[in-house]
């Protein structure tokens, strides 16, 4: 079962910014980059950046992830 409930991709200034919903809230920075990276290799994505206002130590319910690709990711 897929972990990512929707993903949403906007483009912002020549790089796409995806908001990602999970199912359950994610309290460690390893198990976050875990889930992205997983579910971002599916959509062959390789650079990813997290942004630096996201909270790692307390449980994450979506994350802005910022790509820099040409391609127009959505799901």
């Amino acid at each position: 079962m897929n972990t990512v409930l929707k993903a949403q991709a906007f483009s912002l200034h020549r790089n796409y910014t995806i908001i990602y919903r999970f199912t359950k809230a994610v309290n460690t920075y390893y198990n976050l980059q875990n889930l992205l990276y997983r579910n971002l290799k599916i959509l062959n994505i390789k650079k990813v950046q997290l942004q630096k206002r996201v909270q790692i130590w307390q449980p994450v319910s979506f994350v802005w992830v910022s790509v820099r690709e040409r391609t127009w990711y959505s799901m």
